[in-house]
């Protein structure tokens, strides 16, 4: 897979080039506790799992703006947040610089997903026009059946589904993988959103499919200027994909920056180890460097003292354990939660 990114990389667009002015959506604080339930006999304290602990971040019109890290970090969580799918405990969501509470029909034409799974995301009673065209009718956009089917062969023929026609009274069964994620990101489109969260968008596919599906959804995003936040486990994926980055670490941003300055110059030790991670393009490299981490994933129940990173973390020492972090500038846009990162790197 790593083959094709080599070749595809050279196509993304420069940061300055995409990020507009514009705040599409803003999270501040946000937060998101799930209780832990008690056994019948069980005493003490109620305990959560912190999925996500108090994260900041915008992304602009026609900005991708990328969430990485382990699974179980909270990145999918983050995404259901913003789409209000899911309830958050405490902080703010902006749309457009307005604080939203909950997500009303208006603008919820403005804020679409794009699923993991299109195995499971299409209904299997439902022909592909009418697949596309349900938000359509939902709401309201358009009422006469003619232009509903115009709209949706228009939608399938941007995302590479030609001739279109051929695909219209077929049914998700009678489609491969690619074809029915194809038309996952049609129905998610059809209603020319501001802002789409594709989480794991290709994660289900196979890698001979994946660069025109991203690539697809490249053009769609830079042609309606439409925002994203792409979630993914894959450094490799998010570094053609992404303007910016956000890594995370058990319910917290460790660091986030431009995606070139963050894969070139990473600053958290966590981050480094994902990027030691990523296969080599090239066969015959050999590797030198270990990954600089120990062990697993720490419970969401039981948090860390510190710094969330440090019972893993081979600079951690015992301040680590007793100065929880916060985000500060390390660099042009480029922030970093690490209280030791200027030693590690050798920064004066």
């Amino acid at each position: 897979m790593v083959l094709w990114l080599v070749f595809f990389i050279k196509e993304r667009r420069s940061e300055t080039e995409m990020i507009k002015n514009d705040v599409i959506i803003e999270a501040e604080n946000l937060r998101k506790l799930f209780p832990v339930m008690r056994g019948l006999f069980s005493k003490g304290e109620d305990s959560f799992v912190h999925a996500v602990d108090e994260i900041s971040f915008k992304i602009h019109r026609g900005e991708t703006f990328g969430l990485v890290g382990e699974s179980g970090c909270g990145k999918s969580t983050t995404g259901m947040l913003l789409l209000h799918l899911l309830n958050r405990t405490s902080g703010k969501i902006f749309f457009k610089e307005n604080e939203i509470t909950r997500i009303s029909k208006n603008m919820r034409k403005d804020i679409q997903m794009i699923f993991q799974n299109p195995y499971d995301s299409l209904s299997p009673r439902f022909s592909v026009l009418n697949i596309i065209a349900e938000p359509l009718r939902l709401m309201k956009i358009l009422q006469d059946e003619r232009e509903i089917e115009k709209r949706v062969i228009e939608e399938l023929e941007d995302v590479g589904l030609v001739p279109a026609e051929d695909f219209l009274n077929r049914f998700p069964h009678e489609l491969s993988g690619g074809q029915r994620q194809r038309v996952g990101v049609a129905r998610s489109f059809v209603l020319d959103p501001e802002f789409i969260v594709a989480d794991e968008p290709v994660s289900m596919l196979d890698v001979s499919v994946r660069v025109g599906i991203l690539k697809m959804m490249k053009e769609l995003a830079q042609k309606r200027g439409t925002a994203f936040l792409f979630i993914t486990h894959d450094l490799a994926l998010a570094r053609v994909m992404c303007d910016r980055l956000a890594v995370m670490y058990l319910g917290r941003i460790v660091e986030q920056g431009p995606t070139e300055e963050l894969i070139q110059h990473p600053l958290h030790p966590y981050t480094q180890a994902l990027i030691a991670g990523v296969p080599k393009p090239d066969p015959d490299a050999k590797r030198t460097e270990e990954l600089p981490i120990i062990g697993e994933v720490p419970s969401g129940i039981h948090i860390p003292k510190g710094c969330r990173f440090n019972p893993r973390c081979p600079y951690a020492t015992d301040e680590c354990s007793e100065i929880d972090p916060i985000l500060e500038q390390a660099g042009d846009k480029h922030f970093v939660a690490c209280i030791r990162y200027k030693k590690i790197k050798n920064i004066e």
